[in-house]
């Protein structure tokens, strides 16, 4: 594979164009989703746990110097790479883990053209996110395995 970040750059924007083409065309919108406020809190709930994760993978570095996969990327000149991608993505978790208290603001029946807008921003933050960590994965898979 040549170039992995121009593949995930691409799937990124197919992403983007395939939701917001599927929001916009079947309108969907809050009143669509059923149990609309409890899947918000446990979305909230589990972007809360993910930052604490991303941000203790963050913090290994630096407290496990001499495991064998921290020396490895040091070897590989990758860490601060790494370390820089696990940041971004802990700091991005802690956002989003805020979005759900955005979208709390419409109602369960809400129609709204901002409240459809303000959802497909949403989904398509979390998938944007979900695909960083795709990313991050596949790279420690290689930096492992490969």
């Amino acid at each position: 594979m040549k170039n992995p970040n121009k593949y995930f750059r691409i799937s990124q924007v197919i992403i983007i164009l395939v939701l917001s083409f599927c929001f916009f065309r079947n309108e969907i919108s809050i009143s669509c989703i059923p149990n609309y406020y409890g899947i918000l809190t446990s979305l909230q709930d589990f972007f809360m746990f993910l930052s604490s994760v991303l941000l203790t993978l963050f913090g290994i570095n630096s407290f496990f110097p001499d495991n064998r996969f921290i020396k490895n990327i040091k070897i590989l000149n990758v860490d601060l790479l790494l370390m820089k991608n696990l940041f971004n993505l802990s700091i991005s978790s802690i956002v989003i883990a805020f979005l759900p208290s955005l979208l709390m603001v419409f109602g369960e029946d809400d129609n709204s053209v901002w409240g459809r807008i303000s959802l497909a921003g949403a989904i398509i933050v979390v998938s944007l996110f979900f695909t960083e960590v795709g990313r991050l994965i596949l790279r420690l898979m290689c930096m492992t395995y490969g």
